[in-house]
């Protein structure tokens, strides 16, 4: 690892990241587990990377003086939450906590009397700080439903619920494929959005 050209001002600067995942590194919910599977990868693939990632999980520490495998969000976007923190001692956050934070969040949930929120694929990974899942942990606190509309439904999603989710929808009318759904999504959403609304408009 050569970190000789790195710019001497970036040790007087406080960085941030925004993460998407709260996964560590390593690890059964590391992202070599967790998040490349998802992406194509095999079995043996992960095993490679997992090899990869501890081998420099191990140089980094050894030059850097600090060890950040365990860190939750370093394995984001497949590693770099790690890199972030141990290279630029970046704060790592989840991108939903500092979204939330920016458009103050609380108060609008304060307000609100329902609350909908929306995902690519609803599923178990969510759990590890997706959008829709730090959303209903928020809405949680005021007390607030809060009803997913997800592109699909995949495995575990129906855990969710103890995480403040109170109903979760996917978009597809029927059986379909990818591509047959993606050129459809504004009009598979605002058919979901009409229905989900009438229930509520004419609630007991």
């Amino acid at each position: 690892m050569e970190l000789d050209g790195l710019d001497p001002r970036l040790a007087r600067l406080t960085l941030e990241a925004a993460v998407d995942v709260d996964n560590p590194l390593l690890g059964r919910t590391g992202c070599q587990c967790d998040i490349w599977p998802t992406k194509g990868a095999s079995p043996e693939d992960v095993e490679q990377l997992d090899r990869a990632l501890s081998h420099f999980a191990d140089i980094s520490a050894q030059l850097l003086g600090d060890d950040y495998r365990t860190l939750p969000g370093a394995g984001a976007a497949g590693w770099d939450g790690v890199c972030c923190k141990s290279i630029f001692k970046c704060d790592v956050k989840t991108g939903i906590e500092m979204i939330m934070q920016q458009a103050n969040m609380a108060t609008l949930l304060a307000r609100a009397d329902l609350v909908i929120t929306g995902e690519g694929r609803l599923d178990g990974q969510s759990l590890a700080g997706k959008t829709p899942i730090g959303v209903s942990r928020a809405a949680q606190r005021f007390n607030k439903p809060v009803i997913v509309l997800a592109g699909s439904l995949g495995d575990g999603w129906q855990a969710c619920f103890d995480e403040g989710v109170t109903a979760a929808f996917a978009l597809a009318d029927g059986p379909m494929t990818l591509n047959n759904a993606l050129p459809r999504t504004a009009e598979l959403l605002e058919a979901r959005c009409e229905s989900l609304l009438r229930l509520w408009v004419h609630k007991p």
